[in-house]
């Protein structure tokens, strides 16, 4: 995976890791924990999927955005409705986040279960904005910084 991330050629570069609804820490799973130790990689970021499985766990996310693109400091549920917990969200393995050091994480609903408000045929608004709050943020520490 990381020579297809080296191939790229652009500076920061979007990776998607899916566990295809699996309840146990999967591959998608190993391949994050393996990337974010890379001293190779800077991860500025994560979008952490909400679930409705039976077995989850929480973790904890900085904001989320809910199904409406409006960003929140509750969690969100699958369907990106917001939730009672204050940061956090319930998934089936987004409790591997925690393990991670990842400088800010945005919780959004499940992208395929938001009633259309995400589908790419209308330009997938809440993954856009999640994407948009997670580099706006990095700006932000980049100039506090002086990198």
């Amino acid at each position: 995976m990381t020579g297809q991330i080296n191939r790229q050629p652009f500076s920061r570069v979007v990776v998607l890791f899916d566990d295809y609804g699996s309840h146990e820490i999967g591959v998608g799973e190993e391949l994050m924990q393996q990337l974010s130790e890379d001293p190779r990689y800077e991860i500025i970021g994560a979008l952490a999927v909400a679930s409705t499985a039976h077995q989850y766990d929480w973790t904890h996310v900085d904001v989320s955005i809910d199904r409406f693109g409006e960003i929140t400091q509750y969690g969100v549920d699958k369907e990106g409705w917001t939730e009672l917990e204050v940061q956090r969200i319930k998934g089936d393995t987004t409790s591997v986040l925690d393990q991670l050091s990842i400088p800010l994480i945005v919780g959004i609903g499940d992208l395929g279960k938001m009633g259309r408000r995400d589908d790419p045929v209308f330009g997938s608004e809440i993954t856009l904005k999640a994407l948009q709050f997670v580099l706006e943020r990095e700006g932000i520490r980049s100039e506090q910084s002086g990198r």
